[in-house]
């Protein structure tokens, strides 16, 4: 409070002022807001919508400054992008909203955050369906198939629930038919020749009887058999497993099978073309109105063939069983009306034609059948081929359908037709006279001829011939001589003495026979005898000869036909026989018995012993003479002639008194020795290159010794004229020359062995297909030439260092040589790894953003095209198809329309064929959902 005295205005008077005085301070406020995307706030005048710090001056209520700071936090709206993929049944909930189905979806929901702001959240979606697949399939007996960890081996229906890749129930109905093994049967097992009986047989789909004898067809189920004799007939059964093919009737369209000719959709005009149509008018004006052989309604393959041999017209791969049988089978019909050159039809199996060439037949629109039998061997797939053979162009036009590659069941069953013949017995019965023989109900007792005709256990006719002998009653009389000891037997009665008997006998058909017998009697004889004689001396008893000591009996008879028995006792006397050898000196003898002998010889003197037997004195005589004898000898260069005691080694003239080896007498012997020296010039040249055999040796001359000359080198087993040796290898060698007193010399001699060429290089390089790698050799030498084999696939064949790009596993051989011509070889093996790795999206988007637009197949360097790309929607109708796109391009991909309009979301199904850069075609199939 304030007092002040003021000097008023009006007088000049005091004017007392108090004052009561209050100040207002200025005011000053901060701020911090969050507001929505959107929101705004007002300070004062001023409006704000956007993050920032902002100073205000306001008035306060006293009217004084008041200063707001306000600092401002504008929270954007959250744009969340989600995506799910799920199976059918299964749901994702956003907010409040539950989805099922696929599609893309947009929601507003507000933040977690807890600042009350919006968050959009955008949702695509795709379902996978629960897939349901049926399959017909057909396996042999004992055979099973399996799906998922189920094996079933009987004809049934089956319903098995797996999961697909994406783990979604994927249900599999499978109707499986066993093929039963075939069986036979007779409508009569046992016949009579000349009757028939029907054979059935069942459980296969063809038949062929064996053996044909007697069968009125043998390639149908059921054939009249009229065996000429029982026969085992065996029925070999075939059945057919489920087609293999894909698309085999064509009814998918152009799908499924490659072709060398050009698809052209209702126009085949031009040669090397085809179409597939449900009418060839359709892709040929000039055409019969040909229709499918399946139902007459549906689709085939329409060609206008041409003139080049071994066309493919149609290929498929498929998978196999190793050494099982399959048959490949087509129908084909000439659709052209011209019928003078028929196409020239070939099935091919893995590259090897099979069969005969065929021809449909001449009538336009009929359908033929033509088929093979092959066996897989050891190959577990087979590309299967319809070729063209035709050399001639115009006609040549045809149709196939129902294209059919299946396994082939195979088995056996027998059945045996008795066949009963008509039995002739013949019999020759005899019988006594007054006996009677019965046939059947006939009785016969006279000899003769008879025939009777009965039915065997088979009702068939059996004959009797009857060959009856009937037999009289026989009287014999006999005159018998016995000598002493001896009995003779008629009938039950045995007789040792003279007299007359008389039996009543029976003959071996049981007839009488009456027997007389007279019968005579004589004695026996005994004698004994003695004898010595002399060894070479025999004895004569009888018919028997003796010339050995001993006792012996002899059974002789008298001239009555008796025993006379000779008992002889026998003494030899030996004949002794001494052998004798002398050796004398010229000039003395030897006396034996009353002889002399004094020249050399062999004598034999027969004399006597004193029982007067002979003695033989062999005497061999050798009588040696008085020995003189001249030698002329030669020998080789370091050896020597021994004679008696003394060895001579130096050529001259020796004489030497010996005694003989033989009896000691005198030998008297002058010897003229000559020793031989051998020696040679030679001319040797070293092989060029380690390890050849080219090096040589010549020799120029030969001194010493006596001709002819022959050599050998380093073996001394073999020897030759021959004065050039070609073809040595590098070494250290004996050369050997004989002369022709046999004597020898060893000179030896050596050639160089050139240094070894050397290089190395690694058993095997690996590389991706596409890519390539530097073959780096490591020698130990400059080489002169350089030469790779084979040439395909790298960079150079006549560098060190060539780059390798092949498409196969290649094994390449590298040959190099130095100055001198010497090669040396090695090789390495570029093994190409053919990781055929595919990406193909399962899901896009065609929106025009910018992302996942398109829809192709990505890969890396090994594909070289993609050939052709199909796409099909749920009901089998083609929305694209492209051929040769090229590669991990999008935009020569599907871009989700389908003539020029938007197909709507859902699931597509995709075919395609790509190409590698080693020239295999794979075929990929799959599926992709559309997302909007």
């Amino acid at each position: 409070m304030y007092t002040d005295v003021l000097q008023s205005a009006f007088g000049g008077c005091d004017s007392t002022v108090t004052t009561q005085l209050t100040v207002n301070p200025s005011y000053q406020i901060n701020q911090t807001l969050v507001i929505c995307e959107g929101e705004s706030i007002v300070v004062g005048g001023n409006t704000y919508t956007t993050s920032g710090n902002y100073a205000d001056d306001l008035f306060s209520v006293n009217g004084c400054d008041s200063i707001v700071t306000t600092a401002l936090t504008v929270v954007s709206s959250l744009s969340v992008t989600q995506s799910f993929t799920f199976c059918e049944g299964e749901s994702v909930t956003v907010g409040t909203q539950v989805y099922t189905q696929t599609g893309n979806y947009l929601d507003t929901l507000q933040s977690a955050a807890g600042n009350g702001c919006d968050s959009i959240v955008t949702t695509s979606i795709v379902v996978y369906p629960a897939t349901v697949t049926q399959q017909n399939l057909s396996v042999c007996e004992g055979e099973s198939i399996t799906v998922g960890n189920n094996q079933y081996n009987q004809t049934g229906s089956y319903t098995d629930n797996l999961q697909t890749l994406n783990g979604c129930d994927s249900t599999v109905l499978t109707n499986l038919t066993v093929l039963a093994g075939v069986s036979a049967q007779a409508a009569d097992l046992a016949i009579c020749a000349g009757q028939s009986s029907q054979l059935l047989a069942q459980g296969a789909q063809q038949y062929v009887w064996s053996p044909a004898d007697g069968l009125s067809a043998t390639n149908i189920a059921d054939p009249i058999a009229t065996p000429s004799q029982t026969t085992t007939y065996t029925v070999t059964g075939t059945s057919q497993t489920s087609n293999l093919i894909f698309n085999g009737d064509f009814e998918l369209g152009n799908t499924g099978f490659s072709s060398n000719y050009t698809y052209s959709h209702n126009d085949v005009g031009p040669q090397a073309m085809y179409d597939i149509t449900d009418n060839a008018m359709n892709a040929h004006p000039l055409a019969a109105p040909c229709t499918d052989h399946t139902s007459g309604t549906g689709n085939f393959m329409v060609v206008n063939g041409a003139g080049i041999p071994n066309t493919t017209v149609w290929q498929q791969t498929v998978a196999v069983q190793p050494q099982t049988d399959y048959i490949f089978s087509a129908w084909v019909t000439n659709w052209s009306s011209i019928q003078f050159n028929l196409s020239n039809l070939q099935f091919s199996v893995n590259g090897q034609l099979l069969g005969n060439v065929f021809q449909p037949l001449p009538q336009q629109c009929q359908w033929q059948q033509f088929y093979i039998v092959w066996n897989s061997g050891n190959a577990n797939t087979a590309v299967i081929r319809l070729v063209n053979q035709n050399l001639v162009v115009g006609g040549n036009d045809f149709g196939l359908d129902d294209i059919h590659f299946s396994r082939i069941c195979t088995s056996t069953a027998i059945v045996e037709v008795i066949v009963s013949q008509p039995v002739v017995q013949v019999i020759s019965p005899t019988i006594c006279q007054g006996e009677t023989f019965t046939v059947g109900n006939t009785q016969y007792s006279q000899s003769g001829s008879y025939s009777n005709t009965f039915p065997n256990l088979n009702g068939c006719d059996s004959t009797v011939l009857t060959d009856l002998t009937v037999l009289p009653v026989f009287q014999t009389t006999q005159a018998l001589v016995l000598c002493e000891g001896e009995s003779i037997i008629v009938g039950n009665h045995v007789y040792t003495q003279p007299g007359i008997f008389v039996d009543s006998l029976n003959t071996l058909a049981g007839c009488d026979s009456i027997v007389t017998t007279s019968i005579t009697l004589h004695p026996l004889a005994f004698t004994q005898q003695g004898f010595s004689i002399c060894q070479g001396e025999s004895i004569v008893v009888g018919n028997n000869t003796y010339t050995l000591s001993g006792n012996y009996v002899d059974i002789l008879q008298t001239w009555q036909g008796c025993d006379s028995t000779v008992t002889t006792s026998i003494t030899v006397l030996p004949v002794t026989t001494t052998v004798q050898e002398f050796t004398l000196c010229e000039g003395e003898s030897i006396v034996v018995g009353s002889n002399t002998y004094s020249v050399n010889g062999n004598y034999a003197d027969t004399l006597q012993t004193w029982q007067g037997c002979d003695s033989t004195v062999l005497t061999s005589l050798t009588v040696l003479p008085t020995y003189f004898q001249t030698l002329d000898v030669t020998v080789c260069e370091g050896e020597s002639y021994v004679l008696g005691n003394q060895a001579y080694s130096q050529t001259g003239n020796y004489i030497a008194n010996l005694q003989s080896a033989l009896g000691g007498c005198d030998s008297i012997v002058q010897l003229a020795l000559t020793v031989t020296a051998l020696d040679a010039d030679l001319s040797a040249a070293s092989p060029l290159c380690f390890g050849d055999e080219n090096g040589s040796l010549s020799i120029t001359q030969v001194t010493g010794g006596i001709e002819p000359y022959i050599f050998s080198i380093n073996d001394t087993a073999y020897f030759s004229p021959n004065t050039t040796y070609p073809n040595l290898p590098g070494g250290d060698y004996l050369l050997w020359i004989e002369d022709a007193n046999g004597c020898r010399k060893a000179i030896p001699f050596s050639l160089d062995e050139p240094n070894e060429l050397q290089f190395s290089l690694p058993e095997l390089l690996q590389i991706d297909l596409g890519n390539n790698a530097q073959l780096l050799p490591t020698l130990n030498f400059f080489p002169d030439s350089i030469a790779w084999s084979p040439a395909e696939g790298l960079s150079c064949a006549d560098c060190l260092e060539p780059h390798a790009s092949p498409n196969v596993t290649t094994t390449y051989y590298l040959w190099a040589q130095d100055e001198n011509g010497c090669p040396v070889e090695g090789q390495i093996q570029v093994v190409v790894k053919k990781d055929r790795n595919i990406y193909a999206p399962n899901v896009f988007s065609p929106n025009g953003d910018g992302i996942n637009d398109n829809f192709l197949l990505f890969s890396g360097s090994s594909v070289e095209a993609i050939r052709r790309l199909l796409i099909f929607d749920r009901w089998g109708g083609i929305v694209f198809e492209g051929a040769y796109l090229t590669l991990n391009e999008p935009a020569h991909g599907w871009d989700g329309t389908h003539r020029g309009l938007p197909v709507n979301s859902g699931v597509f199904a995709w075919f395609a064929e790509v190409e590698f850069v080693d020239g295999e075609v794979e075929v990929l199939k799959g599926d992709v959902t559309v997302v909007r």
